[in-house]
């Protein structure tokens, strides 16, 4: 799947390791312009931004701050999301280690890091979202077939 999302992107894709800080609009990305985001590698966010779309990171996504993503996050590569500070998703995060330590794909799938690292509120954290991820529809041949939610 991230193949064929890496052939959709709607800007040039970013070798990593990547930093941004500041809003998120060096992705160049908006809820009128949601883009298809792809990072080769580690990509930071700090500070105060949003950004809408799909963000595609294959390394270690950090990040810090009051950052904002509507869309859908794929981590996948490494498998490693750390948030610090009052980082908000709506949509979906999906986070898998693909790879191991030295870049080489895993013949299943690994353990995958997810942290969250002081500071912060109780106001972030990941929010799944139909509008949002519906509004990804637009950026590619990409339709929610069916999803199913489980409680408890």
């Amino acid at each position: 799947m991230v193949s064929a999302v890496k052939t959709s992107v709607t800007q040039p894709v970013i070798t990593g390791p990547r930093q941004y800080t500041g809003s998120a609009s060096a992705l160049s990305s908006s809820s009128s312009n949601p883009q298809i985001v792809y990072v080769n590698g580690d990509l930071t966010l700090t500070g105060n931004g949003t950004g809408y779309g799909i963000l595609v990171v294959t390394g270690t996504l950090t990040v810090k701050g009051t950052v904002q993503w509507n869309g859908l996050v794929l981590v996948v590569g490494q498998g490693n999301l750390q948030m610090d500070g009052t980082n908000t998703f709506y949509g979906a995060v999906l986070v898998a280690k693909t790879k191991d330590s030295s870049g080489n794909k895993l013949t299943g799938v690994g353990s995958p890091t997810f942290g969250v690292n002081g500071g912060g509120n109780s106001n972030g954290g990941v929010f799944y979202s139909s509008a949002c991820i519906g509004q990804n529809t637009q950026l590619a041949t990409y339709h929610s077939v069916s999803f199913r939610e489980l409680m408890n």
